[in-house]
C-alpha cells in the first residue's frame, strides 16, 4: 500500500533549485535513530514548505503525509483526513465511524490519533511532514517520538520557532535563509519567461538585478514581484512604488496575482 498527501510544489519551469538544502536535509535525515527528525526553520515565505514537499516528493516509502498544524482544528482535520485513508476493511471503517462519533471533543481526537499512530506500526519508513507549527507543544500529543509504538519513519517539522532546536525530539535543524543574488535572478526570469524565453541581454540582466535588490531577499517576495509584473505589465519602478507606498488595494492585487499562480496567499505584508 502506498498513501501520499497531495504536495504541490511550483512546476519545473518555476521552481527554484536548491541543491544545497536537499544535501543538507538527507545528511540530517539518515542517521540511527528508529524516528529520525528535522525542522525547517526560517521565516514567512523563505521557502520552507516548499523545500519540505519537494524533499518528500523524492522518497520511495509506503506512506507520505502533511499535517496542517496551523491550528488545532486544521491539525486534527489532517488526522482525521489520514485516518480515513488509512481505514481500508469495513471492520476499520466501523470503528473509525464510531471515534468520530464520540461526543467527548479530547476522547475522539485521542481515539483518532491512536488510531493513526497504529496503523502507522504496521507500516514500514513512513514520512510525515508537519507544517506551520507555531511552537512543538501545539504538536507534541500528536507527535511520533516512540517507535515503539509508532513504527519507524522520517519527521519533517516546518516552522519559524528559531527556538525549536533545543527541543529533545529534535535530531537537527536546518535553517532555510536568505536567496543570494544569483538564486533571486534565476527565480524572477524562470516565473516572467515560465521557462521559455532565450537568456537575458547584459543589459536587461543588469535592470532586473537592480530591481531585485530593491526586494527582500526570499521566495515569496521574488515571486509576488515577477507574478504581478507579468499578470499587470506594469515597469519595475511603478511596481517598488507601490510597495514602497502601502495601500489596499495594490495588497489584494498581489494577493489575487499569487493565489492564482500558487497555491500560497499570503503577502508579506500579512506575513
Amino acid at each position: 500500500m502506498s498513501v501520499r498527501s497531495d504536495l504541490i510544489v511550483p512546476n519545473e519551469f518555476t521552481l527554484l533549485n536548491r541543491p544545497q538544502l536537499i544535501v543538507e536535509m538527507e545528511r540530517n535525515l539518515n542517521g540511527q535513530q528508529p524516528i529520525q527528525t528535522i525542522a525547517l526553520v526560517g521565516i514567512g515565505g523563505a521557502g520552507k514548505t516548499t523545500m519540505a514537499r519537494y524533499y518528500a516528493r523524492q522518497q520511495i516509502t509506503n506512506l507520505i503525509w502533511e499535517f496542517n498544524a496551523e491550528t488545532k482544528e486544521t491539525l486534527n482535520n489532517s488526522f482525521e483526513n489520514l485516518a480515513n485513508t488509512l481505514s481500508k476493511t469495513e471492520e476499520e471503517k466501523k470503528k473509525l465511524r464510531e471515534l468520530k462519533d464520540i461526543k467527548d471533543a479530547q476522547e475522539r481526537e485521542n481515539g483518532i490519533i491512536l488510531f493513526v499512530r497504529e496503523k502507522l506500526k504496521n507500516l514500514s519508513n513512513w514520512f510525515l511532514i508537519f507544517d506551520n507549527v507555531e511552537k512543538f507543544t501545539d504538536i507534541q500529543k500528536y507527535f511520533p517520538h516512540d517507535s515503539g509504538a509508532w513504527g519507524n519513519g522520517k519527521v519533517v517539522i516546518v516552522t519559524r520557532d528559531n527556538n525549536i532546536g533545543n527541543n529533545n525530539h529534535i535530531n537537527n535543524t536546518v535553517k532555510i535563509g536568505e536567496l543570494n543574488s544569483e538564486e533571486k535572478l534565476n527565480l524572477f526570469v524562470k516565473i516572467l519567461s515560465n521557462g521559455n524565453s532565450k537568456p537575458l541581454t547584459l543589459d536587461q540582466k543588469e535592470q532586473a538585478q537592480k530591481f531585485l535588490n530593491e526586494i527582500p531577499p526570499f521566495p515569496l517576495d521574488v515571486s509576488i514581484a515577477a507574478y504581478y509584473l507579468k499578470s499587470a505589465n506594469v515597469s519595475y519602478e511603478k511596481y517598488l512604488k507601490h510597495l514602497k507606498e502601502y495601500n489596499e488595494d495594490f495588497t489584494a492585487i498581489q494577493e489575487n496575482v499569487l493565489r492564482e499562480a500558487t497555491d500560497y496567499t499570503k503577502t508579506r505584508y500579512k506575513i
